[in-house]
């Protein structure tokens, strides 16, 4: 499926509609990819914040700041110290406040160039396109991962900061609100990036890929 942050509502394909009420970023990616839904989302259906945030939207606000050291601090313990959740927030990838929506949809539905592809998948099949990355550059992939705000930062925003393709192992919310399984995680690489990966993997799929690495 296709991500595209989207600066101005002009930028929105004729026909394309406003997603009907407010939901996660992952119930998005999930609407997306089970039903093949294609639609925007502005900063006012974002239901998730922090998604929000990450994804230039909006600004964090002091609301949004006590509300996570109160869940990921005083009540869920997810961090040793407050002072450690502020380091593991400013670390997290976020971009600037300037973007009016972001759009959704199946490729074969986007008539504008995604910014971002997201995959669902297995570790198997995360695998096979870490094999296909590293078939093409010949590099080991340098990825960055959390185990909070996961399909948001790390599916979209880590590679469209960076360039390059990263996993998101998920996180609580994705698996309670939007239904990923406890088998499933996430890849993210930019769209200039699909067709070298797209060849890498038919190859790789021709020469029996993975199947004879451990004999």
């Amino acid at each position: 499926m296709g991500v595209k942050l989207i600066q101005h509502l002009g930028e929105i394909p004729r026909g394309v509609k406003e997603i009907d009420e407010a939901r996660r970023y992952c119930e998005m990616i999930q609407d997306v990819r089970r039903n093949g839904s294609l639609f925007f989302s502005p900063p006012s259906k974002h239901l998730c914040r922090v998604a929000a945030v990450s994804l230039g939207l909006m600004n964090p606000t002091e609301e949004l700041r006590c509300h996570q050291v109160h869940e990921l601090f005083q009540k869920r313990h997810r961090f040793k110290t407050e002072e450690l959740l502020w380091r593991y927030i400013e670390d997290t990838p976020k971009l600037p406040r300037k973007y009016a929506a972001v759009l959704y949809g199946p490729l074969g539905l986007m008539s504008i160039k995604p910014d971002i592809i997201v995959l669902i998948c297995d570790p198997s099949q995360a695998m096979k396109l870490i094999q296909a990355y590293q078939y093409d550059t010949g590099e080991r992939a340098s990825l960055s991962l959390g185990g909070l705000f996961s399909l948001c930062a790390d599916a979209v925003l880590t590679p469209y900061l960076k360039g390059n393709i990263n996993l998101a192992i998920g996180c609580e919310g994705a698996r309670e609100h939007a239904g990923l399984k406890d088998y499933e995680l996430s890849v993210g690489f930019p769209y200039k990036m699909a067709e070298a990966l797209t060849e890498a993997l038919q190859t790789l799929a021709k020469y029996g890929g993975a199947k004879k690495e451990h004999r």
